[in-house]
Protein backbone atom coordinates (compact mmCIF):
# COMPACT_ATOMS: atom_id res chain seq x y z
CA UNK A 1 0.00 0.00 0.00
CA UNK A 2 2.76 2.21 0.38
CA UNK A 3 4.60 3.71 -2.70
CA UNK A 4 7.23 6.28 -1.07
CA UNK A 5 5.29 9.33 -2.55
CA UNK A 6 6.25 12.58 -1.23
CA UNK A 7 4.67 13.06 1.55
CA UNK A 8 2.63 9.98 1.68
CA UNK A 9 2.81 8.47 5.25
CA UNK A 10 1.80 5.45 6.50
CA UNK A 11 1.63 4.30 10.44
CA UNK A 12 2.36 0.43 11.42
CA UNK A 13 1.22 -1.14 14.21
CA UNK A 14 3.11 -4.00 16.53
CA UNK A 15 2.86 -5.41 19.51
CA UNK A 16 6.77 -4.88 20.49
CA UNK A 17 6.95 -2.66 23.90
CA UNK A 18 9.89 -0.67 22.33
CA UNK A 19 7.91 0.52 19.64
CA UNK A 20 4.23 0.42 19.17
CA UNK A 21 3.83 2.09 15.67
CA UNK A 22 6.50 2.83 13.07
CA UNK A 23 5.65 5.87 10.87
CA UNK A 24 6.54 5.49 6.96
CA UNK A 25 7.46 9.03 5.50
CA UNK A 26 7.38 9.04 1.44
CA UNK A 27 10.07 11.30 0.27
CA UNK A 28 9.98 10.93 -3.45
CA UNK A 29 12.23 9.96 -5.85
CA UNK A 30 16.19 10.65 -4.20
CA UNK A 31 17.26 12.06 -7.27
CA UNK A 32 15.05 14.92 -6.43
CA UNK A 33 15.42 15.15 -2.77
CA UNK A 34 15.92 19.11 -1.55
CA UNK A 35 15.65 20.78 1.52
CA UNK A 36 12.60 21.90 0.63
CA UNK A 37 10.90 18.24 -0.17
CA UNK A 38 12.10 17.30 2.99
CA UNK A 39 10.16 19.71 5.03
CA UNK A 40 7.12 19.07 3.17
CA UNK A 41 7.50 15.50 3.66
CA UNK A 42 7.95 15.63 7.13
CA UNK A 43 5.06 18.62 7.77
CA UNK A 44 2.97 15.98 6.45
CA UNK A 45 4.36 13.65 9.42
CA UNK A 46 3.53 16.27 11.90
CA UNK A 47 -0.05 16.74 10.74
CA UNK A 48 -0.49 13.16 10.95
CA UNK A 49 1.22 12.67 14.45
CA UNK A 50 -1.13 15.81 15.84
CA UNK A 51 -4.30 14.49 14.21
CA UNK A 52 -3.66 11.02 16.04
CA UNK A 53 -2.55 12.91 19.44
CA UNK A 54 1.22 11.52 19.27
CA UNK A 55 3.13 13.72 21.95
CA UNK A 56 6.89 12.30 21.50
CA UNK A 57 8.37 10.47 18.13
CA UNK A 58 11.83 9.13 17.57
CA UNK A 59 13.43 9.79 13.91
CA UNK A 60 15.62 7.88 12.20
CA UNK A 61 17.89 10.41 9.65
CA UNK A 62 17.70 8.69 6.34
CA UNK A 63 20.62 8.56 4.32
CA UNK A 64 19.87 10.31 0.64
CA UNK A 65 23.19 10.32 -1.86
CA UNK A 66 22.15 14.31 -3.37
CA UNK A 67 21.91 15.76 0.13
CA UNK A 68 24.37 15.93 2.95
CA UNK A 69 23.19 14.67 6.35
CA UNK A 70 23.19 18.35 7.86
CA UNK A 71 20.64 19.33 4.81
CA UNK A 72 18.44 15.91 5.08
CA UNK A 73 17.98 16.97 8.99
CA UNK A 74 17.56 20.47 8.28
CA UNK A 75 14.85 19.68 6.06
CA UNK A 76 13.39 17.26 9.12
CA UNK A 77 13.32 19.78 11.31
Amino acid sequence: DFKGKEGEVLFLYSNEKTEKRIALVGLGESEKATTERFRRAYSHLARECHKRRIEEISLLVPKVSALSDQFVVRGMA
